[in-house]
């Protein structure tokens, strides 16, 4: 995948992979931002949330999702940019790329309380 494009996204480099799928570090060539951006590997059966209903499909409940996620701000939740579905229909979506994250266990040792919850 390294040098290819998923819409106007050119993919940099795989930075990891999950249970749902990939995420590379990619470059927007729209406005020249490096961005995450996850591609969805999981299928259409194996996805559960709550707008999909056995007479929606897949695809359109997974957009409405993707659009609820990208509506959400707040510095505690990394920003869903955008999304949608490359050229095998496989869903995607990107979002501001962390250079040093950190997993929420790990941001949260030697902190008080009070910082844990604010």
């Amino acid at each position: 995948m390294i040098g290819k494009t998923i819409s106007h996204y050119k993919i940099l480099e795989k930075l990891g992979e999950g249970g749902m799928g990939v995420v590379y570090r990619t470059m927007d060539r729209l406005t020249g931002e490096t961005v995450a951006l996850k591609r969805v590997m999981t299928t259409g059966e194996q996805l559960q949330f709550k707008s999909l209903s056995s007479t929606t499909d897949f695809r359109l409940a997974l957009a409405q999702e993707f659009r609820t996620l990208a509506s959400l701000r707040h510095p505690n939740i990394i920003s869903v940019l955008d999304y949608g579905f490359d050229k095998q229909l496989q869903p995607y979506f990107t979002m501001t790329l962390l250079e040093n994250p950190q997993t929420i266990l790990d941001a949260a040792k030697g902190q008080s309380d009070s910082a844990k919850i604010g």
